[in-house]
């Protein structure tokens, strides 16, 4: 069982002796596991040097990240609003204020990576548009949700288009409707002995899972070898959810990550067929 606490167990915080000093007394507490609580609420963007000194105290201290509490916006948001908008507000009606709010929730994604967890508590809201009239009540839940109208989220549009080509096939990939949603291709190889691109020689065993962002891939044994490309890594978001597809046993898995929406090609081609018809030319 893994056991962890909020860091604001005590207080929210902010001077940087007293959050280290929460921290250490978690693990002297006997805790192997911490929820990170810290700017559960508002609209604080983590910097990466922050994200690193954070993973740094745990280290130092012998701690594991359980979770950590993703801020749903501006404080503010989600409260029972009547023309009232908040810089940032993933459910806002004003698409800048929307977009900065999935860059806020981005934000404890990428801090989720470098602490080392997966989970992440966000506070969701339903699609209401705000009250045309003013509440009954000021208290969230005796409101009368039913005279709110709703606005249904965009929907994601994949398009895969699979073309025969010399020596293999092109596999094209696009995706449409949702803007900065960090998507992945994977691709699963078996049997083969190495990994090869521009900047890495890599002998595998199937345990292995990369993002890779060369041109070119060669996946290759003594008889088969395969050429992929171009690969493109704008995220390293590649841990599925929900109801993913589970990595293939004894499979090497590379993965293509990027932001939707976004428009790519992907060449598979058998390398030897190639030679052999280039030499068959000659």
């Amino acid at each position: 069982m893994e056991l962890g606490i909020n860091t604001d167990y005590e207080a929210e915080y902010v001077k940087i002796e007293e959050i280290e000093e929460s921290i250490r007394r978690i693990a002297a507490a006997g805790f192997s596991h911490m929820h990170w609580c810290y700017e559960w609420d508002g609209d604080y963007i983590y910097s990466r040097s922050e994200m690193e000194q954070i993973r740094g105290w745990m280290d130092k201290y012998g701690l594991k990240a359980k979770s950590l509490h993703s801020s749903k916006g501006s404080r503010g948001v989600g409260n029972g609003r009547m023309d009232v908008h908040y810089r940032k507000d993933y459910t806002s009606t004003i698409e800048y204020n929307r977009v900065a709010g999935v860059e806020l929730i981005k934000n404890r994604v990428e801090l989720a990576h470098i602490l080392g967890t997966t989970e992440i508590v966000l506070h969701m809201y339903l699609p209401y548009l705000d009250f045309e009239e003013k509440p009954e009540t000021s208290d969230w839940w005796k409101m009368d949700q039913s005279k709110r109208k709703k606005k249904l989220g965009p929907d994601m549009e994949i398009d895969v288009y699979v073309e025969p080509a010399e020596g293999g096939i092109d596999v094209r990939v696009v995706t449409e409707g949702v803007q900065g949603a960090p998507w992945r291709v994977e691709l699963a190889f078996s049997g083969i002995d190495y990994m090869a691109s521009e900047h890495v020689m890599l002998p595998v065993n199937g345990s292995e899972v990369l993002v890779i962002k060369d041109p070119e891939l060669e996946a290759y044994n003594e008889k088969d070898s395969l050429l992929i490309g171009p690969g493109f890594g704008e995220h390293r978001f590649t841990e599925g959810k929900e109801d993913s597809e589970t990595k293939t046993p004894g499979a090497v898995t590379v993965y293509f990550t990027d932001y939707t929406a976004f428009d790519h090609t992907i060449r598979i081609r058998n390398r030897r067929d190639l030679e052999e018809k280039l030499l068959a030319r000659r």
